[in-house]
């Protein structure tokens, strides 16, 4: 098994579990892990590679809509960039 798809597996598996234990709301998405979902409904994922997106594109902050899932290392990396993650905006 390579790599990716074992990665794929993990974030699988603990999402399933995080949703059957009641801590996150949905299903498994089953758009790639490196496209955000963003269909009205459904919870957006905030990731590393986002921010360094803003960075890049020379963004000082990154709106995300209300009821984003930020991951550790997007919070991280968005302050180790300088990116200010503004909540509440589409």
């Amino acid at each position: 098994m390579d790599l990716e798809r074992l990665i794929t597996l993990i974030v699988k598996t603990v999402v399933e579990e995080l949703v059957r234990q009641g801590v996150i709301q949905g299903t498994t998405p089953a758009a790639p892990a490196s496209r955000p979902m963003t269909e009205k409904g459904k919870r957006r994922v905030v990731t590393a590679r986002m921010v360094l997106d803003a960075a890049a594109a020379g963004r000082s902050t990154l709106d995300v809509p209300v009821g984003s899932l930020i991951t550790p290392l997007a919070r991280d990396t968005a302050k180790e960039k300088g990116i200010a993650i503004r909540i509440g905006s589409e």
